[in-house]
């Protein structure tokens, strides 16, 4: 797990501000891997660049934060993420669908914008986001585990 591309050794204590990035990774192969990795042998070698806790300016509150998904995650979470609804610019969204294989398309049993139902013709031409520039997209798949990893 990094935050704001720094390793998070204490997921319990350490805080999640708004406008942040979480990566998250499946454990790594090799020497970067034992170095990386929360609690290992080889973490004292990263000491420089781990996640402090500094909560000189901590509000609670709603935020926004961006969640990156790598190796085997995306296939996991990445139907879950979307199920869920994730917030994501309006043009992101047609140029996703254009260059998209049908496979994706076809996987797809609901799709919604704003928690509106959406046609996927209609979301590939761009009708639904005239002036519109980020909406909250939910997809939910015929079979989340076979979503189209190469493509999520």
């Amino acid at each position: 797990m990094f935050l704001d591309c720094k390793p998070v050794d204490k997921m319990d204590t350490t805080l999640v501000r708004d406008g942040a990035t979480l990566a998250l990774s499946c454990a790594m192969p090799g020497l970067v891997g034992a170095t990386l990795r929360r609690g290992g042998f080889y973490a004292a070698f990263r000491e420089g660049i781990s996640c402090r806790d500094d909560d000189s300016d901590t509000r609670a509150g709603i935020g926004t934060v961006r969640i990156k998904l790598f190796n085997l995650l995306i296939g996991e979470l990445g139907p879950l993420f979307l199920g869920r609804g994730i917030m994501v610019p309006a043009s992101s969204i047609v140029e996703f669908l254009q260059k998209s294989s049908g496979k994706f398309k076809n996987s797809c049993r609901e799709v919604s914008i704003d928690g509106t139902p959406a046609d996927m013709a209609a979301l590939v031409d761009g009708t639904p986001f005239r002036d519109r520039t980020s909406v909250r997209l939910t997809v939910l798949f015929d079979k989340p585990n076979e979503a189209p990893e190469e493509e999520l």
